[in-house]
């Protein structure tokens, strides 16, 4: 799983890091350190695509929003 460069991407994303997030939830069978260490660095790639997003500007929320059909995208705000 990596982080986009860009926000475009972002329903790639987010379908990985859910799916990760459910592998490292049903891993009882594994080393809780090797689940710490993956849930960390989850958290962190979360982490870093939602700072990526909040320096958009809302112009381009919006623009990204319209390009990738969220619905009602044009009500929506910062």
């Amino acid at each position: 799983m990596v982080v986009p460069d860009t926000p475009t991407g972002y329903k790639d994303f987010l379908d990985a890091i859910a799916k990760a997030e459910q592998a490292v939830s049903g891993g009882t069978d594994l080393p809780q350190d090797l689940l710490a260490a993956h849930s960390k660095e989850i958290a962190l790639k979360k982490q870093l695509f939602q700072d990526q997003v909040g320096k958009l500007k809302s112009t381009e929320l919006k623009t990204l929003a319209k390009e990738t059909k969220v619905q009602y995208w044009q009500w929506a705000n910062k």
